[in-house]
């Protein structure tokens, strides 16, 4: 079979052979890549996900969030002994910043210092 080059000038002659060693080489390639995407599907279904680590927060710990620092007890004022949970103070921050789902909300703490970040995150369109 004859193959002309890119400005047309020459013109290339391709024997039988090397156009099946071509055609397996993209087999083995489409083969290699469906492989590779079958093995990182397979990655993602057995990685364990994260647990949450829950702390107790009480009335000394201090919420940064958005440049802005408050209290625990500006939100929950009744405290209990055992203290609450990230979730208990998100439910009470919710109320005043709308944007704190339960979806949505995710808590960085800083166990030495006593101070709480809430991270919020965009939804699956936003």
């Amino acid at each position: 079979m004859d193959q002309l080059n890119l400005f047309g000038e020459n013109v290339i002659k391709v024997t039988k052979k090397e156009e099946e060693v071509k055609q397996k080489e993209k087999a083995n390639v489409k083969n290699t890549s469906k492989a590779a995407k079958g093995d990182k599907g397979d990655k993602k279904a057995t990685t364990p996900s994260k647990k949450k680590q829950e702390i107790k927060l009480f009335s000394d710990w201090t919420i940064h969030y958005y440049g802005n620092t408050f209290t625990v007890t500006e939100f929950v004022q009744d405290i209990p002994e055992g203290g609450i949970t990230t979730e208990e103070l998100r439910a009470a921050m919710a109320q005043e910043f709308f944007e704190m789902t339960k979806e949505r909300t995710h808590f960085d703490h800083d166990s030495e210092n006593k101070r709480l970040f809430p991270k919020v995150t965009g939804g699956a369109k936003g």
